[in-house]
């Protein structure tokens, strides 16, 4: 009898395991800094390729200081995008075809811009919160029909 219940609580004590799930953050490979990245890898981004050139895919929002990438998938993570002296328009306004098939981000603007940009990743004592200093942008997409701009 004591060796079953031995064996029964030795099964419930190391098989039991914990019920709690916690949040699954990407692994970013080391080889990765040119794969195109989800706003939601930021913690992982910010712990190998600060101060590094990647490649970033979201969301285009508005904020009351400038732009930033977030993704519906990870709603409390946010990468401010600051422009560059020999990088994109970040008013997302130009050139005037973009505009046009897009309109402009903010000011109810319901077609949701998705872009990849490419820049240097600023360090941040947050990791769910970035900067990347934008040199390039690429393959528009409007979140709401699909449709994609080349420009």
């Amino acid at each position: 009898m004591r060796f079953r219940f031995k064996a029964v609580f030795a099964t419930l004590i190391f098989g039991g395991g914990c019920a709690e799930v916690s949040h699954v953050v990407p692994v970013i490979s080391q080889s990765s800094s040119n794969a195109v990245q989800s706003v939601c890898a930021l913690p992982g981004l910010h712990s190998q390729f600060d101060l590094q050139r990647i490649r970033v895919r979201g969301r285009v929002g508005m904020h009351a200081h400038g732009v930033f990438l977030e993704d519906k998938n990870c709603p409390d993570y946010r990468l401010y995008l600051a422009g560059t002296k020999q990088g994109p328009d970040l008013s997302f306004c130009t050139p005037e075809r973009l505009a046009q098939e897009f309109g402009c981000p903010g000011a109810g603007n319901q077609n949701g811009l998705i872009v990849t940009v490419s820049g240097i990743l600023e360090p941040s004592t947050a990791p769910k919160f970035g900067t990347l200093l934008v040199e390039e942008m690429m393959d528009f997409e409007n979140a709401r029909t699909g449709a994609r701009f080349v420009p």
